[in-house]
């Protein structure tokens, strides 16, 4: 019915590919720009959240 309709985070494989297109849509740029604008230091961080790629997969270590 809808082309790439999103999904629930807490509803989904949790080692879903592209999860960013998955859960976020068109709208991933966008947030990932706020996310980093208010929160730099990357103080709040869930697996497969907006800016959850900069950190290691159990979420404990900064990437890059």
């Amino acid at each position: 019915v809808t082309p790439d309709p999103a999904t629930y985070v807490s509803e989904c494989d949790y080692f879903q590919p592209q999860w960013q297109q998955a859960f976020w849509g068109p709208h991933y740029p966008r947030l990932l720009a706020a996310k980093r604008r208010y929160d730099p230091e990357g103080l709040f961080v869930i697996h497969h959240g907006v800016g959850s790629e900069d950190w290691s997969p159990d979420g404990f270590i900064p990437q890059g």
